[in-house]
Formats: structure tokens, sequence, C-alpha cells
């Protein structure tokens, strides 16, 4: 039907199955900036070192920060392929 009408149906519900937000708490954390050099044609070995950095430090911000997400994700682990 949205791709007849070339209009995107979006359906919002909270509370009650109304567009009333709902009372969850949400945790937002930043992690350590990344440095990057500009290189112009890298080599998939400079691509493997910065996405290790990266993949590093997002582990790193689940592994601290879990335990105030709620007890849902105190014993989990990231699995990141």
């Amino acid at each position: 039907m949205s791709r007849r009408l070339k209009l995107s149906f979006t359906l919002f519900w909270g509370k009650w199955f109304l567009p009333i937000p709902r009372d969850d708490n949400l945790l937002y954390v930043a992690g350590k900036a990344i440095e990057i050099p500009k290189i112009a044609e890298p080599s998939q070995e400079e691509i493997d070192i910065y996405h290790k950095k990266y993949v590093d430090e997002v582990v790193r911000i689940f592994n601290t920060y879990k335990s105030q997400a709620g007890k849902l994700y105190e014993e989990k682990s990231l699995f990141i392929d």
C-alpha cells in the first residue's frame, strides 16, 4: 500500500497502545574519540587496525555500563562478528 501511494505509514504507540511516550529510562553513553588519520587508499591491514579500535571501544562501553542498563543486561556479553 505504501509503494502504490508513494507514502510511508508509520505507527507510533506507547502506553496502552496510544501515542503517549512510555516511562522507560534510557541510558546514553559516548565513548572515547578514535583518532583516524586521512588515508587516501588504506590497505586492508590499516582498515582492520582502526576497525579493531572501534570494536574494542564499543565492547568497553558495553561492559562498563551494562549494569546501569538494568538487570536484563548484567549477565549479557556483547558479541560482534
